[in-house]
């Protein structure tokens, strides 16, 4: 659990080193690769994450991939260190990934995945089904996919500690070629998540103003949390003043804890020369709070009580760059996050490395 508290950040910063699996059986090629990526901020949080991935075309119609990972945390966060675990935390998170697709017909495609991890204190599962069809003559795809969730906190101080969590999500998207140069992305998503939302390890202060001592208490949260995202993309191919394809995005995201965030990210590739490229990304977050986020809370204890800082108001700010040169893959980014709202800490600022290699399976890939 505690690692989930600290990947939460380091996945929110960092794009994966290693090049993306083919997202279709008809543009699949095999293909092994392996990725370091090393995440380090200003908490005293480090993760290091070494993984391996495969890409297996089968006959003409299937595609099968692979692909697991190992986190290796060190950390002395306050979103960690308390009365409870007064050291640093070295802890390892372990995760596999696999899926399969199936295209009857070339403008047509089934799909199935399932992503599991687990570490000292906490388990998570997740099970998707998807599908994709391209209609208007090939002009237009249509892709739709459900996730089940599960997940199970534990507490390393306390054996017959044990909370749990399922969830449910639903992405509807639709990609429309505009032109020979122009593709329009919408996606609209729907989650469910229904169970234990908080941190064993945090626990909650609060004030009695007619006190000098401060009262601590669990950290409690409404079991239910319902969300929905809409976000819509436009991507470009240009040539002015040389050969390059941009993209721009923007997501707003509502849920029922009344926690507002709005994402905007532009980015662009430019081909160096054959098999190179650079690409260059930036992204901008805000989001406003919970409605049972307090910075300080006064006694009686309300029902809901949090110290995640995450559910308070706050910004971040990412930027990378990423170049390919034939099988290697490196990249090198910044993110800053500001905490508006909280008086333990103000903000975080990480940088986020990765390099990787993928290597063709198939002579004509090479």
């Amino acid at each position: 659990m505690r690692l989930q508290l600290i990947a939460a950040a380091a996945a929110a910063a960092w794009w994966a080193a290693a090049p993306a699996r083919a997202q279709t059986v008809a543009d699949a090629r095999s293909e092994l690769s392996g990725a370091l990526r090393v995440y380090a901020d200003d908490d005293r949080v480090t993760v290091v994450t070494p993984s391996a991935a495969a890409v297996v075309p089968l006959a003409e119609r299937w595609l099968v991939d692979v692909n697991v990972a190992v986190d290796v945390v060190s950390a002395a966060s306050v979103d960690v260190v308390t009365a409870a675990s007064p050291v640093d935390v070295r802890e390892r998170r372990y995760e596999v990934d696999a899926g399969a697709a199936f295209a009857p017909r070339a403008d047509r495609e089934l799909r199935v995945r399932a992503i599991g991890s687990h570490e000292n204190d906490y388990d998570a599962l997740r099970a998707s089904l998807g599908g994709r069809v391209e209609v208007a003559r090939r002009n237009a795809t249509i892709d739709v996919a459900y996730t089940y969730a599960a997940d199970r906190a534990g507490m390393r101080t306390d054996p017959d500690f044990e909370r749990t969590r399922t969830g449910h999500e639903l992405a509807l998207s639709f990609t429309q070629i505009v032109d020979r140069r122009t593709y329009v992305d919408l996606v609209a998503e729907a989650h469910r998540y229904d169970g234990y939302h908080a941190s064993p390890y945090r626990s909650v202060p609060v004030v009695d103003p007619a006190s000098p001592q401060i009262l601590r208490v669990d950290e409690v949260t409404p079991a239910v949390r319902t969300s929905a995202a809409a976000l819509v993309r436009v991507r470009r191919a240009l040539e002015w003043p040389a050969r390059w394809y941009g993209r721009a995005d923007y997501r707003l995201y509502v849920d029922d804890w009344d926690v507002v965030s709005h994402t905007a990210e532009a980015g662009a590739i430019v081909p160096l020369a054959d098999r190179a490229e650079l690409g260059v990304r930036l992204r901008g977050y805000a989001q406003s709070a919970a409605e049972f986020y307090r910075p300080v809370y006064q006694t009686p204890a309300p029902a809901f009580r949090t110290r995640d800082r995450k559910l308070g108001p706050m910004r971040s700010l990412y930027a990378d760059w990423t170049i390919r040169v034939g099988w290697f893959i490196a990249s090198a980014g910044v993110a800053r996050w500001w905490y508006l709202d909280d008086p333990a800490q103000s903000g975080r600022l990480a940088v986020i490395a990765s390099a990787g290699v993928a290597v063709p399976l198939a002579e004509e890939d090479r």
